[in-house]
């Protein structure tokens, strides 16, 4: 192979690879998104404000510049809370506290007030989490239910079943018997699951954007236990395209990631046949 063709061949496969990789950034499933637009006290758009988008719990910063239009997006945001500043010349910095969840995109519309930028508006009042940007029917299932709810046998992938829409189909030849299920002892720890009249064995199981799906019944692979699991995103109609293996439902699951600060928790597992109730006869 001459010079010239090696070339070639290098470049091209550079080209895919750089491709390959955006493709994998942009589709991590579970990401956030803030999105938005900045305006003056006009109602004009201001076009070159700065926006930072800061994780409070890591202190890792994001930033993006408002365009011609006025708008702004800050893509692949790990679900969490984030202190967003946005500064521009001529105006008061704007400060708000933002918490975006499993696959959010989070609209934010600001209005800068004229004044220098060393003065700054906190904005302390929540907007309304209306999703006014996808046609994506979700709900997330947030750390809060995910510690809070009673599971009997620890699997959060339970938890599914509070969206609207599913329904439990375990049984219904999805595992194909007991031979065949993914178990831990004797406990299986795959959910069959309908949704909206598709098939059970028609749902993506997403872990931190990377398939997590048995390839036997399609079903899923054991979820992180509750301590692990940060929270889950359900989708269950007008998914985007890029999930278009399964016709019923997209689920991504996120874990915790790391803080800037040392911590831990602990808990006791008991179960045990003196604490049932017994029949009065």
């Amino acid at each position: 192979m001459d010079q010239r063709k090696m070339a070639r061949t290098v470049f091209l496969f550079a080209v895919l690879s750089a491709m390959f990789a955006a493709n994998l950034f942009g589709q991590g499933g579970g990401n956030a998104a803030i999105t938005g637009t900045v305006t003056d006290p006009s109602g004009a758009v201001v076009a070159g404000a700065q926006v930072t988008v800061t994780q409070q719990s890591t202190s890792v910063k994001r930033s993006a510049t408002t365009n011609a239009s006025g708008n702004f997006t800050v893509p692949s945001l790990l679900p969490a809370s984030y202190s967003v500043t946005i500064e521009a010349a001529g105006f008061k910095t704007v400060a708000q506290t933002v918490t975006v969840l499993a696959d959010q995109i989070r609209d934010l519309n600001v209005r800068l007030e004229v004044g220098q930028s060393t003065q700054q508006v906190i904005v302390e009042a929540a907007p309304v989490l209306v999703n006014t940007i996808t046609p994506v029917l979700s709900q997330v299932i947030e750390q809060s239910r995910v510690e809070g709810i009673p599971l009997v046998t620890r699997n959060a992938a339970d938890l599914t079943l509070l969206v609207p829409g599913t329904t439990s189909a375990n049984g219904d030849g999805v595992q194909q018997g007991d031979t065949k299920q993914i178990a831990v002892g004797t406990r299986s720890v795959a959910e069959s699951i309908a949704v909206n009249g598709a098939r059970p064995d028609q749902i993506s199981y997403n872990l931190d954007g990377a398939n997590n799906e048995d390839l036997m019944s399609n079903t899923n692979n054991p979820f992180p236990f509750p301590d692990a699991l940060q929270e889950f995103s359900v989708q269950t109609n007008s998914f985007d395209a890029r999930y278009g293996t399964n016709a019923g439902a997209v689920v991504n699951v996120v874990t915790k990631s790391g803080t800037n600060v040392w911590h831990g928790d602990g808990f006791e597992f008991v179960r045990n046949k003196i604490f049932n109730a017994h029949n009065f006869f």
